[in-house]
């Protein structure tokens, strides 16, 4: 796990005094945020308007899908 992901959520988290943070929960988010960034990065690529044409689409979820595989089976 990067040490940068904990760093922030730490930061994040534990500035509000919300809740204590344990190290199950920081594994949880830092999973979470590693999940969300191919779908973050093919969304934005999506709505831009620089590449609005049909041949962004497919090859985007072309790429976003086999992101997802690689994360599944590793």
């Amino acid at each position: 796990m990067p040490n940068i992901i904990v760093m922030v959520i730490k930061y994040y988290l534990l500035s509000e005094d919300i809740v204590p943070v344990t190290t199950t929960d920081i594994k949880v988010m830092a999973e979470f945020l590693k999940i969300l960034k191919p779908v973050s990065c093919a969304l934005d690529k999506l709505q831009s308007e620089k590449n609005a044409y049909m041949g962004v689409l497919l090859s985007t979820l072309d790429i976003l899908r086999r992101d997802c595989i690689c994360y599944c089976i590793s």
